[in-house]
């Protein structure tokens, strides 16, 4: 009613060789300690409203946790406070990374070869004006094609007689 309680569990397993405190409950807690960082960011809460059990019915527990140390497990969780998490990019810095990888792609779609299925018809269209390229005359096989581009490969080709008369 007063907080969110979180108990820490594990999978007991059989290892003679893992010790006292086995490493899935570490992993365990670890988990919690990220987990209950997050929620006291998210609250806007301290560190000091992170409770035990035993501060309510004066029961030992969580007992593993208690044998290792209260303040190493806060201590956990103030790591996982103190954690930077990358800063949120702006609208303009979002578009400025897109544009970015987009001329990239561009830029090794136009260096890209014709496919070979596809050789014949961009002979033909350069053959005839259909299509002449960017302006150092390379088509750019496999780059996208925008309306504007595909319009002017549509009014070249209605309007060159010597290519609509064959």
């Amino acid at each position: 009613m007063y907080g969110i309680h979180i108990e820490i569990c594990y999978s007991n397993y059989n290892d003679e060789n893992a010790g006292m405190y086995k490493p899935k409950f570490l992993q365990a807690e670890k988990n919690a300690a990220e987990y209950i960082a997050r929620l006291l960011k998210n609250y806007g809460w301290g560190i000091n409203e992170v409770k035990k059990h035993q501060d309510f019915d004066r029961k030992y527990c969580p007992h593993r946790t208690l044998d290792l140390g209260w303040q190493r497990f806060l201590d956990m969780v103030k790591k996982y406070i103190t954690i930077k998490e990358e800063p949120e990019l702006t609208e303009s810095q979002i578009r400025a990374i897109a544009r970015e990888e987009f001329a990239k792609l561009e830029k090794e779609r136009a260096e890209s070869n014709v496919s070979k299925w596809a050789v014949p018809a961009m002979e033909f269209c350069k053959e005839h004006g259909l299509m002449v390229g960017d302006g150092n005359g390379n088509l750019r096989p496999q780059s996208y094609v925008k309306r504007e581009e595909l319009s002017q490969v549509l009014f070249n080709l209605y309007t060159k007689n010597d290519v609509t008369a064959k």
